[in-house]
């Protein structure tokens, strides 16, 4: 980046302001450079500027407690934490998506969502994920919204506050889901439970499809099965043991799978539960009240999640 070299007389301003009087005087001028130059050394504004993703392919990450590295290019800027609004919001619709969660004032989450359910088509309209920047616990995810063939493409950003898990494609999709009750919450929300096991005689198979059964029944996705299944999910491991730990589970999944159980040649029992934990940097806390945001395959549990059209 270039530098301004050439330092300015009260002569040569004065010049300049006698030329255009609609430029700033010079106490203006310095009370202008100090306050950019507070910026700068803060870190709020830099001097460089990274060329951002055309697309996000297959990435997932986890959070605290599951720790994993984040990528940080020069230049990136994230948004600082803002305080969290008590107020909820819901909107009611007749789109496949649900809308509760608390919105900063000032902040166009609701905006966008409404925009969605009011103005895009289903036939012509597409959503995707062209870009997402990590910083600590935050995340920043770039839109680019077609909502019908009258419409320009609109860029959104959406601001994730406190993360705690995440895993993005850049797939096209016509749907985003905002909810405090979606069942990707229920592994930081729910305790968690162990199920044990012995004098199994269920055919390896028939106990394997009963557990996939039900993790997909009430997670609704299927990665919970490796998620949440003991060693490694296939036929030829825990289901064909005659005992041990099926796997921990989230509470009402758990319940789910013992039920399905009940009437097996297959003696089954759920350890006490106990309710997920995060670090908090100085000790194990429990998790704070989370949202779930889902584009298509796409999703994001954070804290709080805020919106804006660039």
């Amino acid at each position: 980046m270039a530098r301004l070299t050439h330092k300015l007389t009260n002569e040569e301003v004065r010049q300049s302001s006698a030329d255009n009087p609609n430029l700033s005087s010079p106490h203006e001028i310095r009370t202008w450079g100090a306050e950019l130059l507070a910026l700068v050394s803060t870190g709020l504004v830099r001097g460089e500027v990274s060329a951002k993703n055309t697309t996000v392919c297959s990435s997932t990450h986890q959070y605290a407690p599951f720790q994993s590295a984040h990528c940080v290019g020069p230049g990136q800027l994230f948004p600082a934490k803002l305080p969290k609004s008590p107020d909820r919001v819901q909107s009611a619709n007749n789109r496949p998506s649900s809308v509760d969660m608390r919105l900063h004032n000032g902040l166009h989450m609701k905006e966008l969502l409404d925009s969605l359910n009011a103005d895009f088509d289903d036939a012509e309209g597409w959503i995707r994920l062209v870009d997402a920047d990590w910083f600590a616990d935050d995340l920043k995810l770039t839109l680019s919204i077609h909502f019908h063939d009258n419409r320009d493409v609109e860029l959104w950003e959406v601001s994730c506050v406190g993360v705690v898990e995440d895993s993005l494609c850049s797939n096209e999709t016509g749907v985003i889901t905002v909810s405090a009750d979606s069942p990707l919450l229920k592994p930081f929300l729910e305790p968690e439970v162990d199920i044990t096991f012995s004098q199994n005689t269920v055919v390896p198979e028939t106990l394997f499809g009963i557990v996939c059964s039900c993790c997909i029944e009430v997670m609704g996705r299927p990665e919970s099965i490796t998620r949440f299944m003991n060693a490694v999910p296939t036929i030829s491991g825990i289901s064909s043991s005659n005992f041990g730990l099926l796997g921990r589970f989230p509470e009402s999944l758990a319940a789910r799978i013992l039920h399905a159980l009940k009437d097996m040649p297959i003696i089954a029992h759920a350890l006490p539960g106990r309710l997920p934990k995060r670090w908090n940097g100085s000790t194990h806390v429990d998790y704070e009240q989370l949202h779930a945001l889902e584009i298509g395959p796409s999703y994001v549990v954070a804290e709080q999640f805020e919106a804006c059209r660039v």
